[in-house]
């Protein structure tokens, strides 16, 4: 494999000849899928308290450029995992709190214009970043709030005026 090539070699890889040994790959996603994925000094897993204050002093030198982030945490976490990691979790303007029930409405109602598609979802709810929007819905159709079986989903994509029932007409205003 080009991981062992590269480890045998110690030099860096010509991802173009990686692609050409990998039919329907390019060069680009060669070299990502070994940044992202196979390459051994990557680490994965939970993140320690000791690295979240670690990227939180990064964020503070460099802001949101996660490629630098990366490089002054020098521990084996990608840029991507740095971003995603602030955005989901350690970020300051991420509300904490319970759900208020405004919320909830708002994120059926995204739901219903957006489907699944969270990132555009959590885009309208102030501070609430995807991963919440994703597994507050989960709760809700959990505690039979609202119904997300086949035929709610195929309703939905058949028709885009498909509506559930929402607490007040406030909070659609605006929304479509």
């Amino acid at each position: 494999s080009f991981a062992d090539t590269f480890e045998a070699n110690g030099r860096s890889i010509c991802w173009r000849s990686v692609a050409a040994a990998l039919p329907g790959r390019n060069n680009k996603s060669c070299r990502k899928r070994w940044i992202h994925s196979l390459n051994p000094g990557l680490r994965k897993g939970r993140w320690t308290p000791a690295e979240d204050l670690s990227l939180t002093e990064a964020v503070k030198v460099h802001g949101k450029h996660w490629f630098q982030v990366a490089r002054m945490l020098d521990n084996g976490r990608t840029d991507d995992q740095c971003a995603k990691r602030w955005r989901e979790a350690l970020d300051p303007n991420i509300k904490r709190g319970p759900w208020a029930e405004h919320e909830d409405d708002k994120l059926i109602a995204m739901f219903r214009v957006h489907g699944r598609k969270w990132n555009d979802i959590a885009a309208s709810l102030d501070g609430r970043p995807p991963v919440q929007c994703r597994n507050r819905w989960l709760s809700l159709v959990r505690a039979g709030r609202i119904e997300d079986g086949p035929a709610a989903r195929s309703e939905l994509h058949e028709n885009p005026f498909y509506r559930l029932p929402v607490h007040g007409p406030e909070v659609c205003s605006g929304l479509l």
